[in-house]
């Protein structure tokens, strides 16, 4: 999964599309499929509040709801 792809979900430009990848990478390294990771991204662009406990994008739905920040 190319950054372009990670635009083309809705993927925000920026800290945020840095931290995606990061969090793809660390994914794809833990054994998920590209079409898991994009379901994944999919459900958490849709409803960040419903994955933020998500074990490998969770940190990710924390940074889009606060705008950046994945505290």
């Amino acid at each position: 999964m190319t950054r372009r792809d990670l635009v083309e979900l809705g993927i925000p430009p920026g800290e945020i599309l840095a931290l995606a990848g990061f969090l793809v990478r660390h994914a794809r390294e833990r054994g998920l499929g590209e079409e898991e990771i994009r379901t994944r991204l999919r459900a958490l662009l849709e409803s960040p509040e419903q994955n933020l406990e998500d074990d490998c994008f969770g940190s990710l739905a924390r940074a889009l709801r606060t705008g950046g920040d994945p505290g």
